[in-house]
């Protein structure tokens, strides 16, 4: 089914059933087996787990750092100012309504 036919192309038994996204992919993949269009990867329970433990680690860093962050200190002066004089901005006829 997934093949084709010699010369690569679907034939009309193919396209007729094909019914799916996979039934018009898997003949382009399979045919391209000599370039490598995609990187097919197994992933087994494990390998999830210990992406998902070291993402949980990650987050629990970032969460940390954010907890403890010195809000008093300063980190980018520039960006400080601009952000002053933007929550500083009042509209000029604000006051009349």
């Amino acid at each position: 089914m997934f093949g084709g036919n010699a010369d690569g192309t679907l034939s009309f038994a193919q396209l007729s059933h094909a019914s799916t996204y996979w039934d018009w992919i898997l003949p382009a993949v399979l045919k391209s087996q000599k370039e490598e269009l995609f990187r097919l990867q197994i992933l087994h329970m494990e390998d999830l787990i210990k992406e998902s433990i070291e993402e949980e680690e990650k987050s629990g860093l970032s969460r940390a750092i954010l907890e403890n962050w010195n809000v008093e200190e300063i980190y980018e002066p520039e960006l400080h100012e601009m952000l002053q004089e933007q929550f500083a901005f009042s509209y000029p006829y604000e006051k009349e309504q």
